[in-house]
């Protein structure tokens, strides 16, 4: 992801460096792992957007779904960018350390529809993609019985992430995040999708 645009966009180009030059991550390599991929995607999302801000486009809010929300509070001006660098390898460190198991789907489904069909400590709703687009995640045996005889489609991952299966995680990382320091954002920022 991105390789054609490094050394081809300056700007694209730069904004990788300079994120790989506040990690210790390979991110050409072994970067199908969580806690690689996790660092490899904030750093082509924060690439992308300094290239389209250097092409002079200018939002009025950023927002993002998983490491999307933190590229988009870095973006925002929430913290510098060593901060933001320690808090996602902090992020895909501890995601990786969680226990592996469970599964997610990809379901048509709206989020009304699925809603009764979880349960609490088994599965529960990852995302909503859109009108017929959510993700589930959880208990392999549940997010099974939840997806049969539904369009759906089990998604390649280590983890039940977005679930109950990363709760024993969170304590950690909330003290990473605690211990960056943090402004009010200087660009609209909004994780829940109401603007």
């Amino acid at each position: 992801m991105g390789l054609d645009l490094y050394g081809v966009l300056p700007e694209f180009s730069a904004a990788l460096d300079e994120v790989r030059s506040h990690v210790d991550v390979d991110l050409g390599e072994r970067i199908d792992e969580t806690q690689f991929a996790q660092v490899g995607l904030f750093a082509v999302q924060v690439a992308v957007y300094r290239q389209l801000e250097a092409w002079g486009l200018r939002p009025r809010w950023l927002g993002g779904h998983s490491i999307g929300e933190l590229t988009a509070a870095y973006l925002a001006g929430v913290w510098d960018l060593e901060g933001a660098c320690r808090i996602v390898a902090a992020r895909g460190r501890l995601m990786a350390s969680a226990p592996a198991g469970g599964l997610m789907a990809s379901v048509v489904a709206s989020e009304e529809e699925i809603r009764p069909y979880l349960v609490e400590g088994r599965v529960g709703l990852a995302a909503v993609n859109g009108p017929t687009s959510v993700v589930v995640s959880g208990d392999a045996d549940a997010v099974m019985a939840l997806i049969e005889g539904r369009k759906a489609k089990l998604l390649k991952v280590s983890h039940a992430f977005h679930s109950h299966h990363l709760d024993g995680i969170l304590d950690e990382f909330r003290a990473v995040v605690a211990s960056v320091p943090a402004r009010e954002p200087v660009i609209g920022l909004n994780t829940t999708g109401d603007v």
